[in-house]
């Protein structure tokens, strides 16, 4: 039993999760483009079937929760939920 158990913790320590999330504030969002850029100049593309929340606008912070490929960069922003409205 506890080779098992020792087995699953090695192989859960060698496939680190690939989900990530970042928090900022709104610097611009274009609503037709589905691009929203953030106060520190990073750009994200929102894919069509990711819902924006209503309202989002500048000066809102938010927080945008996404997959990663690993070290081949972003595969996917998975929701974007505002924590504060301006």
């Amino acid at each position: 039993m506890r080779i098992l158990l020792s087995s699953a913790i090695v192989l859960a320590a060698a496939f680190p999760a690939f989900a990530d999330e970042t928090k900022g504030e709104i610097q611009a969002f274009d609503r037709f483009a589905r691009i929203i850029v953030m106060k520190d100049k990073t750009v994200w593309q929102l894919a069509a079937d990711t819902p924006a929340p209503e309202g989002l606008k500048a000066g809102d912070v938010i927080k945008i929760e996404y997959k990663t490929l690993g070290e081949d960069g972003l595969d996917k922003i998975t929701s974007v939920e505002i924590v504060a409205q301006n």
